[in-house]
């Protein structure tokens, strides 16, 4: 079988999907990635995976639309009235407002922030499908394009949540985002979907919706020092702020190494060197790795310290760490409440309570108990390669499906001008 597997930019969205596209591989079938790099190293990471990838967005048109999306940020703080400060505070309590997908922020927020993203890699998304030709389609629930193509083509789709939240509600959100898209196709959203669920039992947020499937984290490829053994004595934290919030200039290490200091543990910082110096001298007890595959990181450590990103929260219930998050924008605040509420971990909005914070993450041995009671429970979910033959044995079920053609407009509310 031929399938198609599709993400938003960024390595959050595609490496989350890399362990189901791998099974795949591994069960004879032929597997095209289509994505776009939202930053230089995000396409080298999907191809050291071992993939083939489908560019569907030059960097060229990939910074023009960041500069769309920024100029738009700056029109709506003009007319608001608002220094650039102020507007970034505003975007941050959005993010905020949104934690709780149950009642409805999150899905217009999410459309706000993927649905230009969706509608710029679209044309290339549409444009890798009719050439490859799959016979399923593998879309990140943030890439709008997927459902899409599917449609156009007549085939089944497959939703591969990377995150907490349940339901179909984001891809809603997604396809009346892109309405004008599916007009200008002529399909509707297809009939024949099916979503999987990522999330361990007792964090899913809403009602139980989709395949079960086993989180398996993938960080991409790298060298395992001997410092990553098994260890005695002093504890030790991991931290990361991932990969987008050093680009952008979000925050920084600077609160956590000052807090550090100050802690009798040692923390490892996953940061390029030349970032590290930034901050002058480090503590004793902080040393800098540069890049090192999360998941071997967290072997030989006691706690993680991070930004909140899905695809970090996922993998440090997978290793049975209890996590400080410190949430910074987008989906950050809805994983940090999942972390909250299964009291697995400890959230800090306030900078000035992390000493505090960082003392209870390793004092506190509820915290590491419940960490290890999600990380059994997602090692009795279904394997990636046990879901993969499910998935072909039902896209095979009935065969093709086309999608009826001439959609109708979606409401006023949903239609693109509402969401920008």
């Amino acid at each position: 079988m031929r399938i198609l597997v599709t993400t938003s930019p960024g390595h959050g969205h595609t490496f989350a999907t890399v362990p189901l596209t791998w099974a795949f591989r591994a069960a004879g079938h032929e597997v095209l990635f289509a994505t776009a790099g939202r930053l230089p190293g995000d396409l080298p990471g999907v191809v050291g995976a071992g993939l083939h990838v489908a560019r569907i967005a030059s960097p060229d048109r990939m910074e023009a639309l960041r500069a769309r999306l920024r100029e738009r940020t700056r029109a709506e703080a003009e007319r608001l009235g608002l220094s650039p400060a102020r507007m970034a505070e505003r975007q941050i309590e959005e993010c905020r407002r949104a934690r709780d997908v149950r009642d409805g922020n999150g899905w217009a927020f999410a459309a706000r922030i993927f649905g230009p993203m969706s509608a710029g890699t679209l044309d290339g998304l549409v444009e890798a499908a009719v050439r490859w030709q799959p016979d399923l389609v593998v879309f990140e629930s943030m890439q709008g394009g997927g459902p899409l193509v599917a449609a156009l083509l007549g085939v089944p789709a497959v939703e591969h949540p990377i995150g907490f939240a349940r339901g179909p509600q984001v891809v809603d959100a997604l396809a009346a985002y892109l309405a004008e898209d599916y007009a200008r196709h002529g399909v509707r959203p297809p009939r024949r979907t099916t979503a999987l669920d990522v999330s361990p039992p007792s964090m899913g947020i809403g009602p139980a919706y989709g395949r079960p499937m086993r989180y398996v984290p993938f960080n991409g490829g790298g060298l395992v020092g001997d410092w990553l053994g098994p260890r005695t004595g002093r504890r030790r934290i991991a931290v990361t702020l991932g990969t987008v919030l050093p680009e952008q200039g979000h925050g920084g290490f600077a609160p956590v190494v000052e807090a550090a200091a100050t802690v009798d543990a040692e923390f490892v910082l996953t940061a390029e060197h030349a970032r590290l110096a930034e901050h002058g001298p480090l503590p004793d007890n902080v040393r800098g790795c540069g890049y090192v595959p999360l998941r071997a990181l967290l072997e030989s450590c006691d706690a993680l310290v991070h930004h909140g990103g899905s695809s970090t929260t996922l993998t440090a219930l997978d290793a049975g760490v209890p996590q400080l998050v410190l949430p910074h924008m987008s989906d950050h605040f809805i994983n940090a409440e999942a972390v909250r509420r299964r009291g697995c971990g400890v959230v800090v909005e306030d900078r000035a309570e992390l000493t505090g914070a960082l003392g209870e993450t390793l004092g506190d041995p509820a915290l590491g108990a419940a960490a290890r009671e999600v990380r059994a429970e997602m090692a009795a979910l279904p394997p990636p390669a046990r879901v993969a033959d499910e998935l072909i044995r039902w896209a095979l079920a009935d065969g093709p499906d086309a999608a009826p053609r001439t959609a109708p407009p979606p409401p006023v509310s949903a239609q693109r001008g509402a969401t920008t």
